[in-house]
């Protein structure tokens, strides 16, 4: 009895990714798009970062642990197959973390269906999503991010 032959390998998979676009669904200064995650991310972060790993079904701890966002945001990413480096993952939350978290709480509530992503577009106006898009902390953190590469 002979074994089969493998004539083709399985493709790099997910972790059961929904749609990839290979972008989040939000920029990450746009805050506005969902009013109840900015309320959240203004009056109370802890609470969101508790809502937000709840929502995606970790501990709701996750948030509040050293490093804990950035796993959090480093499998997000590769659920969603979204681009990106577990070092830019690093710098985003440690950087930006508020606007990070809200960004995840609004890619999880957009991915659900609880908020649609044409409704969160249509929150914002024409110039907010253009001043979102110009103005990411993505763009002003590609000179560290590169510099921490010149190192590997």
């Amino acid at each position: 009895m002979s074994n089969p032959v493998v004539t083709h390998q399985p493709g790099s998979g997910g972790y059961g990714t929904n749609v990839q676009t290979g972008e989040w669904s939000t920029g990450l200064c746009s805050c506005c798009s969902d009013l109840l995650v900015c309320a959240l991310g203004c009056f109370c972060p802890i609470a969101l970062s508790c809502f937000t790993a709840s929502k995606y079904g970790e501990n709701c701890c996750l948030g509040c642990v050293p490093g804990g966002l950035t796993a959090m945001r480093t499998h997000m990413r590769l659920t969603y197959g979204i681009q990106g480096t577990v070092l830019n993952d690093a710098l985003m939350t440690f950087f930006c973390g508020h606007c990070e978290t809200c960004r995840m709480a609004r890619e999880i509530r957009i991915r659900s269906g609880e908020v649609s992503l044409r409704l969160a577009f249509m929150q914002t106006t024409k110039n907010e999503q253009l001043a979102n898009h110009a103005m990411t902390c993505d763009k002003l953190l590609t000179p560290l991010i590169s510099f921490f590469h010149h190192f590997k």
